[in-house]
């Protein structure tokens, strides 16, 4: 029965069921017997023991003296106490002449042992039963005396709890910690190991004698092996680097540091303060994520073909080295006629050629050097000198690098011959930027192209000026002043026999001031170096369409167009608008294109085929004075050839230029492609263009450039002649 508010016995409801489980004592329970004895002895009573209900099952964990023999159901009295979580307390007349006390044992939330009095409603995990001989009800000492006692008990279990839990928790950390894929590491304020796992371990080499609690950090840092510093600390020093981290712990940040180790694996690592001045560090092994990052900052300061510096990188390497004391050599060089080598033997044949050439450069300088491939057939070679070096060094490198172009490349049972060209500039560190320094080298390359290739040129004194007058006229060749300082003229195409005009080709002219005249040729020069050339050519288009409105409708209009308008994807689109705009046919417009133009021939040829489906002609410029005009001529169906000037200048005096412009006529004929003689300029350069068969010319004798009002004119004379 269970003792009620007021002292009395009363009959325990046992309607529910009794704790058992989780929620009962383990019988490992170390303090099981201590618990019995202890009973026995605070309330002097003929025995005791500790019970709980298992899995249905009732279970003595410890017992001490005999009285529970004579206890009638035991069992149920120890149920009845777990069910309810009340002491009960069964008196003399009912136990045939003995005092019975069961004292519930609780238990607190999940996991956590605590001790309760009566009326905590936590359930109980076991019952202490005591059995005195007496036959008196218990006196308020020996309610005290229980009370205390089952608070002892109750805390004998949470301390036993407390331990089971913390074993628990210790296991399934150190399950936890040998699972992650990362390293783990605590230390105590003295930089002391407490805490880590075999990631650690493993992942820094670790001398295996060192893995032990109280190893000094400076211990296990001498023991895995790397002497490139501490990454994200900026130093090699030990000292310094723990002066760094706990000063950045003390202001409560994460500190973040890593460390490249002898072996080349990389490891980050992330330290967390702990409230004792401790510390704990996650370790990551970001070796892939590093060296993924190297390859692609590497891959953006290279050249993908040849794995030379890249542009990026050559002005770069300038930019650190021009802040140093000494002398820098900035050589350009190119290769000459590159295209033809692609022509004649293919892009595979041209990669070869261009690989070969990285090759030969670096053979030719120091590791220090600086060799870049800064695009196409493009190469340039950075050299920093001491000041007190041979002011012949940089001459003795051009001449090196050309000569050594003279070996002989064997492709595919061929021998490709090539040269290249190089202009160089010397200057000392501090005084020229980036910019003045290639300009200047850029136009010594200029210089020995001019000169015929295969050469050196250096700059010096004597170019400054001419430079200049470079770089003047590339400032006055700008987008907003076209209409102020250009204009376009134009040049008839005369049909030979009926001497009738049939087409005017385009021609720029400057139209600014006197004193800074630009002759055609810089004027486009200008453009190009500047790079509005390709808006210089779009205006000319547009103006000379406009033009072309107050023309007889029977003539075309034509017009030169650059590589650079040629390589852009729209301009066949741009080509489109400008007729839109100046409502004209396409059969009305003729562009003419030379074989630069089609340096990059799957783009150009693409766009011109864009350009011919639209109804516009297309001739080819200055035929017969490059490598590929015939392969051209099976790759695109032209409309129109153009013999170049020289060949029609020595048509009346030289036999090999007589047959060269014959078999060009002869070809056309035979390909239905129309031909035109440019250059004609005496009448005996007419006279022998007749007699050859060509139907068409243009030259000085036939008519120069003129404005647009003379074109009226002229027209219009000659349909009054008509």
């Amino acid at each position: 029965m269970a003792e009620d508010s007021h002292g009395k016995l009363v009959q325990p409801d046992t309607g529910r069921q009794p704790a058992e489980g989780a929620n009962s004592i383990s019988v490992d329970f170390p303090d099981k017997r201590a618990v019995v004895d202890l009973a026995v002895a605070s309330i002097g009573c003929q025995g005791a023991a500790l019970s709980t209900i298992t899995q249905g099952q009732h279970k003595i964990l410890a017992s001490k003296g005999d009285g529970f023999s004579k206890l009638h159901d035991h069992e149920k009295l120890v149920e009845s106490v777990l069910t309810t979580g009340q002491r009960l307390v069964v008196e003399p007349d009912q136990t045939g002449g003995a005092l019975f006390v069961g004292l519930p044992l609780h238990v607190g939330g999940p996991g956590v042992m605590t001790a309760h009095d009566r009326a905590n409603s936590t359930k109980p995990v076991g019952v202490l039963s005591i059995m005195c001989s007496r036959r008196t009800v218990l006196t308020a000492d020996d309610s005290r005396t229980l009370a205390n006692l089952q608070s002892i008990l109750n805390s004998l279990l949470e301390r036993q709890d407390v331990r089971r839990i913390a074993a628990e928790r210790q296991s399934e950390l150190k399950l936890t910690l040998e699972q992650m894929d990362q390293g783990i590491t605590v230390f105590d304020a003295d930089a002391r190991l407490t805490l880590w796992n075999q990631r650690y371990i493993e992942m820094f080499d670790v001398d295996p004698a060192l893995a032990r609690k109280g190893s000094s950090l400076r211990e296990l840092i001498g023991s895995q092996r790397h002497e490139n510093g501490f990454e994200g600390f900026g130093t090699k020093d030990y000292d310094d680097m723990l002066s760094q981290l706990r000063e950045g712990l003390a202001r409560g940040e994460t500190v973040e540091g890593g460390v490249r180790l002898n072996n080349g694996r990389v490891i980050s690592s992330i330290h967390t303060a702990m409230p004792d001045g401790g510390w704990v560090a996650t370790h990551s092994d970001i070796t892939e994520r590093v060296l993924a990052q190297e390859r692609a900052e590497r891959a953006s300061l290279h050249d993908g073909m040849t794995d030379l510096a890249n542009r990026t990188k050559f002005n770069m390497e300038f930019e650190q080295r021009n802040q140093q004391d000494g002398r820098l050599v900035i050589m350009l060089i190119d290769i000459d006629h590159f295209k033809a080598v692609n022509d004649n033997y293919g892009h595979e044949a041209g990669d070869t050629v261009i690989m070969s050439v990285a090759e030969r450069l670096k053979s030719c300088v120091r590791s220090t050097d600086v060799v870049a491939r800064l695009g196409g057939d493009e190469f340039a070679i950075l050299v920093q000198l001491k000041a007190e070096a041979n002011s012949d060094v940089a001459q003795s490198l051009a001449d090196k690098v050309v000569k050594r172009m003279d070996e002989k490349l064997r492709f595919k049972g061929a021998v490709i011959n090539f040269s290249i060209s190089v202009g160089y500039c010397e200057t000392i560190t501090g005084q020229c930027d980036l910019e003045s320094a290639l300009s200047r080298a850029d136009f010594a390359l200029y210089k020995a192209k001019k000169d015929g290739r295969g050469r050196y040129q250096a700059f010096d004194d004597s170019n400054a000026s001419e430079l200049q007058r470079s770089k003047k006229m590339r400032a006055l060749v700008k987008q907003d002043t076209y209409a102020e300082t250009l204009t376009v003229h134009y040049q008839p195409m005369v049909c030979l026999q009926t001497a009738k005009d049939y087409c005017f080709e385009a021609l720029i002219r400057w139209n600014g001031s006197k004193s800074e005249y630009m002759a055609p040729i810089d004027i486009i020069q200008a453009a190009e170096q500047n790079g509005s050339i390709g808006s210089l050519g779009n205006w000319v288009l547009n103006q000379a369409l406009k033009d072309h409105q107050g023309w007889d409708g029977t003539t075309r209009i034509a017009v030169n167009v650059s590589p650079r308008q040629l390589g852009n994807s729209g301009f066949a689109a741009q080509v489109l608008a400008a007729l839109h705009r100046w409502n004209l046919p396409p059969e009305s417009l003729e562009l003419e294109v030379t074989e630069t133009a089609l340096l990059d021939e799957s783009a150009s040829i693409a766009e011109l085929r864009k350009i011919k489906e639209l109804g516009v002609q297309i001739a080819l410029d200055d035929f017969g004075t490059g490598y590929s005009s015939l392969t051209l001529l099976q790759h695109f169906a032209f409309d129109k050839l153009k013999i170049d000037r020289s060949f029609v200048k020595l048509v009346d005096s030289d036999t090999l230029s007589h047959e060269i412009v014959g078999s060009v006529l002869e070809l056309g004929r035979k390909l239905k492609i129309e031909t035109i003689a440019e250059g004609i300029e005496t009448e005996r350069h007419l006279a022998a263009m007749k007699s050859l068969g060509c139907n068409m010319g243009q030259g000085y004798l036939l008519g120069k450039p003129m404005p647009k009002q003379h074109v009226a004119e002229r027209l219009l004379a000659a349909e009054k002649v008509a």
